[in-house]
């Protein structure tokens, strides 16, 4: 069985572990599908919205419950490559961000 310790304590740890990243110098973001932000998660409590990283493996993005940056939107196959490749839309300059606010030290 999985333990699961419930939608407070993951948020809580969801928003410590952002709050660390961030105080380190460092961007946290968070990777989430529908069913985590809505079955295990306390979506109006997670205090670190601006990087959302969606998985919803679709042919269009349907997520409304926050900004989204980047979006994983299938698993394709790749000719010579072994196994199934995830493919991403990135919808944000994610380099210029880092420099821009002195980031990963920048």
């Amino acid at each position: 069985t999985t333990y699961n310790p419930g939608k407070t304590a993951l948020t809580n740890i969801m928003n410590a572990f952002c709050q660390r990243i961030n105080d380190a110098g460092y961007m946290s973001g968070i990777y989430i599908n529908n069913d985590w932000a809505t079955n295990y998660v306390n979506w109006a409590d997670v205090k670190f919205k601006q990087h959302i990283w969606v998985a919803q493996w679709s042919s269009k993005l349907t997520w409304t419950k926050s900004d989204v940056k980047v979006w994983q939107k299938a698993v394709t196959q790749i000719t010579g490559h072994t196994g199934d490749i995830d493919y991403d839309q990135c919808f944000f300059d994610y380099p210029n961000y880092v420099r821009q606010n002195h980031l990963h030290g920048f």
